[in-house]
């Protein structure tokens, strides 16, 4: 092979690898179809006949492959499915149990679950207000600091005010 030419002897029967080169670099060798002697029709109906063959090979394969999926999707989504019903049995199980082994009547146990359910609403009840108390203070503090901000930058406005006027009035009257 020289820079520039490519060079390739065909040998009947044999595969030949053609180099592939860009910008006078060797990137990689691509194979040629095999050059046979004869009729180039014959050469064509065999190359056919040989890609009809590798895509039907490759059609097999893929649907081969495809089935495997589709069994391992099955087979985990049965799992997923034993696994929810195995928790579902076991949550009830277990309320089953708690009920029948509790140390107390089932009155008691919803007066007890009552008045435990009315003590944390109530403390509830008392952090929202003492956070809602908090948070009027805070915006109302953020509010008055705003403001005092707002007059600030408003009288350094007033002070400069005439200041900027009489330059931009000086650089006009001097064009």
């Amino acid at each position: 092979m020289t820079h520039g030419k490519e060079v390739e002897k065909s040998i009947p029967g044999k595969m030949v690898m053609k180099p592939e080169m860009k910008d006078g670099k060797f990137y990689s060798l691509q194979p040629m179809l095999p050059v046979f002697p004869g009729k180039s029709g014959q050469l064509l109906q065999n190359t056919l006949k040989l890609g009809g063959t590798l895509m039907i090979v490759t059609d097999v394969f893929d649907r081969l492959r495809n089935a495997r999926n589709l069994r391992e999707k099955t087979i985990r989504r049965n799992k997923v499915g034993a696994l929810a019903l195995g928790v579902s049995i076991g949550c009830t199980v277990g309320a089953v149990a708690g009920v029948l082994f509790a140390p107390r009547s089932g009155k008691e146990t919803r007066e007890e679950v009552g008045r435990r359910s009315g003590e944390a609403w109530e403390k509830v009840k008392d952090n929202v207000s003492t956070n809602g108390h908090r948070l009027a203070d805070a915006v109302e503090g953020l509010g008055t600091r705003i403001c005092a901000i707002g007059e600030k930058g408003i009288n350094s406005v007033e002070e400069t005010l005439p200041e900027v006027s009489a330059k931009v009035e000086d650089s006009f009257s001097k064009n």
